[in-house]
């Protein structure tokens, strides 16, 4: 395609049929090939060539049907695509209002309220954009949560960009009683840090996490109205939610919540932690509890022997290596030879396993 463009541009076509030509191709891209259109699109077009292109492309704008009226998202996909490039050719051509009125109509009319809202913060509409990012997120929110987080994210940075630090707090909790986790809750930490109320909000997430009782606007709340819908989370499961429980535990270096929580999953028969999740925890609680630390790794170590395969036996070195360590450092090292002996004889038909296994006893491999 790159030498496609360089040919459209030295053939005879008049500039405004190049333009469409090179449009098309974008529009009927659907795997990435047009590489090259922006070097094209860049050369020294008149705005009277663009102004041509921009009403060429109102004309079929105007008349468009979608290929695949069933699906909506394919159907705006097609649009958006279409009504970019009308709007591109309208500010190239310094019809800059016509540009923003297609903007306006075609939010409302496939949910392109993301597209608005760059449109008009660009032009320094702020109040006008804020007023669409709240009709953006009431039109989206339900059917495409994605774009309503996303002109969320938007308002956030146009107040902390105001110092606006009570509403960005705000946000930050429905963000994260939205959608819990490690990431949204230092988020919502570092925003109310700035304004001193950390502890107090600190404690209703903790208790939000723990049984699923949304604090925001009841007695007490320290942060104001967004004007928005009050969060649901996104979370299939109920409270509590132990694995963002133990993550912020972990975060926060305490162990004896750390252990809490992952002895209240390992009760219950609906949850299961994965080998990463497992040691996580026992690395946290390591150095307070060394016994426990030892137990899960080496249960790890044990659950990947018994995948019977050479990739798992090299997995499975690296967490009896954490055991050995772990036994050093707590004085306990003696413990290290039986247990090898007793995993070495349970396992003894699996030479791959027995070469890795002696490499951690320390003995040769061969021996003479």
């Amino acid at each position: 395609m790159p030498f496609v463009f360089k040919a459209l541009v030295q053939c005879s076509l008049q500039d405004v049929e190049k333009l469409e030509c090179a449009v098309d191709f974008v529009l009927r891209d659907q795997y990435g090939l047009t590489r090259g259109v922006d070097e094209f699109l860049n050369k020294k077009f008149g705005k009277r060539t663009w102004s041509d292109l921009a009403d060429r492309l109102l004309v079929k704008l105007g008349n468009w049907k979608p290929e695949r009226p069933e699906d909506a998202f394919f159907r705006f996909y097609g649009r958006d695509n279409l009504s970019d490039e009308v709007i591109r050719a309208l500010e190239n051509a310094g019809r800059a209002e016509e540009a923003l009125d297609i903007c306006f109509r075609e939010a409302e009319l496939t949910g392109s309220y993301e597209r608005l809202v760059r449109k008009l913060r660009s032009a320094g509409r702020i109040k006008e954009t804020e007023e669409w990012i709240r009709k953006g997120v009431k039109a989206t929110e339900h059917k495409y949560p994605g774009i309503a987080s996303s002109l969320k994210n938007a308002l956030m940075d146009i107040r902390q960009r105001k110092k606006d630090w009570p509403f960005v707090a705000a946000l930050r909790a429905e963000e994260f009683f939205a959608n819990p986790c490690l990431k949204t809750f230092q988020n919502l930490q570092k925003a109310c840090e700035k304004m001193k109320v950390w502890q107090a909000i600190r404690r209703d997430s903790l208790f939000y996490l723990e049984t699923g009782a949304c604090p925001v606007g009841k007695s007490g709340w320290p942060l104001p109205d967004t004007g928005f819908v009050k969060p649901e989370t996104s979370r299939r499961e109920k409270s509590p939610f132990t694995d963002v429980l133990i993550d912020i535990a972990i975060s926060e270096k305490r162990v004896d919540d750390i252990w809490h929580w992952y002895e209240f999953v390992r009760q219950r028969k609906d949850t299961w932690f994965g080998v990463h999740r497992n040691d996580d925890v026992a690395t946290a609680i390591a150095h307070r509890y060394p016994d426990r630390a030892i137990r899960i790794w080496k249960d790890i170590a044990e659950g990947l022997i018994a995948e019977t395969n050479v990739g798992a036996y090299k997995e499975a070195a690296a967490y009896l290596k954490k055991v050995i360590k772990t036994l050093d450092e707590s004085g306990k090292s003696a413990e290290w030879a039986p247990y090898l002996a007793k995993l070495t004889e349970k396992n003894k038909r699996k030479t791959r396993l027995i070469q890795i296994l002696t490499v951690l006893s320390g003995k040769p491999i061969l021996s003479k």
